[in-house]
């Protein structure tokens, strides 16, 4: 999912779906974004879920 989907998703809490997901996803994906350009290095979600080292 991008950003764009995730932020899609986040906008659906005005139809009542639940949105709590939908930004849990958004913020490890800006995380992962962030330590991308911190490092130099492409970081994933996924790896900062793990805890791997970054």
């Amino acid at each position: 999912m991008t950003m764009a989907g995730a932020g899609q998703l986040a906008e659906t809490a005005a139809v009542g779906v639940g949105t709590g997901s939908a930004h849990a996803v958004q913020n490890h994906r800006r995380q992962a974004l962030s330590e991308s350009l911190r490092t130099g290095e492409p970081v994933s979600a996924f790896q900062l879920l793990r805890g791997d080292p970054i």
